[in-house]
């Protein structure tokens, strides 16, 4: 029996079986409502091994090279990633005398993980349960594949919020409503905008990520798109450009020596780069064969200048509203479903991700509950599952100050006609 005075399906009273709600583990769902998304199938898990010994002994980061470092935390709510730079500087030649370089260098960007509840779900009562079997084999079934889907959007959800607002809303949101009210360097909850901003007519929006001031320089930069800022063939070469420019890595994701970049567009940009007599219709069709290979080719990708473009509906949904003295990401609502775009959302986005460009943490698995109804009348499934994303901005952790890097991402906005119905 349960005990009084329980009130969560994870909270305890004073008996030995005291849960009123029966908990299902499962690794099967938090797998596959990964790799129902583009940017899952872009995620893949980092470790940590020891290197050195004695006080020079230290955990590096590995994995394979891909857009999203993944970590699953076992104990605890916190994971750290660990980044090393790479050496720089120029280098002598023939009998010169060899010059001294800087001492290696780490960057840290530590994650902390909250917890992800679906809504629950209400399953029939017996008599009704019968009647809808005849239709519905297992209601419970299909159920948990609803929870399975419903957790694939909030992945994609997820990302995008952790790229436009710097962390996802799990972070981000009020204490109050369950959240933890990171505090990025603004505020308390406040968004910090995307690093490597490319405005396309106005070129990068210039200043200091994480200040007020940038925050304002990029709704002022945004605010002169205007009709011939519209994407086209000649700007896909210039964004190849930009990321080198940038020094953002590609990925290497497929497995070979070829290593790419993945741009997640708001779909109106691919529409109109591959409509019918459009600046890349036929450039486009070629390119379908090249992007076979990749990890998102289901979804629609292609490939062009070494990035692999794939359409995300859900960009829409985070065009940009112009609010002095900042940009709203689409809505300030913590909830973006029921947000739907109108005619004056005209400014589309594209996401250009290389190597690290989020950090995930999540603890590897979603439970799965059954609260029963009073006196075994009817029942409710839910799912569970304590996952976080930041935008990776490294921050230095070994006596430098005043410095933030981010060589994982670029962020490009267009002119685009907004919805009409």
């Amino acid at each position: 029996m349960p005990a009084s005075g329980q009130v969560s399906w994870d909270s305890r009273g004073a008996g030995s079986k005291e849960f009123v709600v029966e908990v299902e583990t499962s690794k099967n769902i938090a797998k596959q409502f990964r790799f129902r998304s583009a940017f899952g199938k872009l995620s893949r898990p980092m470790k940590q091994v020891t290197v050195g010994q004695g006080q020079e002994e230290r955990l590096m980061d590995v994995g394979a090279s891909a857009c999203i470092w993944s970590k699953e935390i076992t104990t605890g709510d916190e994971v750290r990633f660990t980044l090393e730079q790479n050496i720089g500087g120029a280098p002598t030649y023939g009998d010169s005398e060899v010059q001294v370089g800087d001492y290696l260098a780490y960057l840290h960007q530590n994650i902390i993980l909250n917890k992800l509840d679906t809504p629950a779900i209400p399953v029939q009562g017996e008599m009704s349960r019968q009647r809808v079997r005849a239709v519905i084999g297992d209601p419970n079934a299909r159920i948990r594949s609803e929870i399975t889907l419903y957790l694939a959007e909030q992945y994609i959800y997820d990302v995008l919020d952790g790229h436009f607002r710097g962390a996802s809303i799990n972070l981000m949101a009020a204490r109050t409503k369950g959240g933890r009210a990171l505090d990025l360097g603004l505020g308390a909850g406040v968004q910090v905008s995307p690093e490597n901003f490319l405005v396309k007519g106005d070129g990068f929006v210039s200043g200091v990520t994480g200040t007020a001031g940038y925050e304002t320089a990029l709704e002022s930069a945004l605010g002169t798109l205007a009709g011939g800022d519209e994407i086209n063939r000649n700007y896909t070469h210039q964004l190849r450009a930009a990321l080198t420019d940038r020094k953002i890595a590609p990925t290497n994701l497929e497995g070979s020596q070829d290593e790419k970049w993945y741009a997640a567009v708001d779909p109106d940009l691919m529409t109109r780069l591959t409509a019918p007599g459009g600046d890349l219709a036929n450039l486009w069709e070629q390119s379908r064969e090249r992007a076979s290979g990749n990890p998102v080719f289901g979804h629609g990708a292609v490939e062009l200048d070494d990035i692999i473009f794939f359409p995300e509906q859900r960009l829409k949904q985070y065009r940009p509203k112009l609010l002095a003295p900042g940009v709203v990401w689409g809505t300030s609502s913590e909830d973006k479903r029921e947000y739907t775009p109108d005619a004056s959302d005209n400014i589309a986005l594209m996401v250009i991700m290389g190597n690290g460009a989020m950090l995930e943490g999540h603890n590897g698995s979603v439970d799965v509950t059954f609260e029963g109804g009073f006196h075994g009348k009817g029942q409710s499934i839910a799912g569970h599952i304590k996952q976080s994303f930041m935008r990776a901005r490294w921050l230095p952790q070994d006596g430098r100050s005043g410095e933030v890097l981010n060589q994982s991402s670029l962020t490009v906005a267009f002119y685009e006609t907004g919805p009409v119905f």
